[in-house]
């Protein structure tokens, strides 16, 4: 369960569209979800090809210029 919290960004505060959602989650979600991370983590790299890098630590967005797949 998770508290939603608005946070007004700009120009005209009565439209909803100006509004930036931020979600308050319980420390117990917080929890699971780092368990459950770790433990995918240890099978991403079988999974996730070496010319893939966003969302991978230790690469960045430049990563697929110098790597090309072999297939």
């Amino acid at each position: 369960m998770a508290i939603i919290c608005p946070i007004f960004k700009n120009e005209d505060p009565a439209k909803v569209k100006n509004y930036r959602r931020i979600f308050l989650l319980d420390t117990s979600y917080k929890v699971l979800f780092l368990t459950i991370l770790i433990r995918l983590q240890k099978y991403a790299t079988d999974i996730i090809r070496e010319y893939q890098s966003r969302f991978i630590k230790r690469k960045s967005t430049t990563n697929p210029t110098q790597t090309h797949p072999t297939q």
